[in-house]
């Protein structure tokens, strides 16, 4: 199993998604997770799951919003676990403001 991190900063370019995407390729199981600074509808999740086989695990395994920004009142979905070659089976948003972000718990 492979497991990896990331931040997506602000502004990044489709072409920086598609590399990102491509550089994880051979990895199965792959786990990525992090903020992706973009909404579910977003253009860059689009990119995302276009150029790869990459599963939302939210989206997969729970309903409601999953809003993780801002920690005290969350209005939008931007962080992420995306996963393939292993199946969540639950996900929850943790009530806390530890961080700027509410962390996403994701059970495989």
């Amino acid at each position: 199993m492979f497991i990896g991190t990331t931040h997506i900063g602000l502004g990044i370019e489709a072409n920086e998604l598609v590399e990102l995407v491509e550089n994880v390729k051979p990895f199965k199981p792959l786990i990525i997770t992090g903020d992706f600074n973009s909404t579910p509808d977003s253009a860059a999740m689009a990119t995302i799951y276009k150029h790869s086989d990459l599963v939302d695990s939210w989206q997969a395994v729970s309903k409601g919003d999953g809003f993780t920004f801002n920690s005290s009142t969350p209005t939008k979905r931007i962080d992420y676990v995306l996963a393939r070659g292993i199946n969540a089976v639950q996900a929850t948003v943790i009530d806390t403001q530890a961080s700027d972000h509410r962390p996403l718990l994701v059970q495989f």
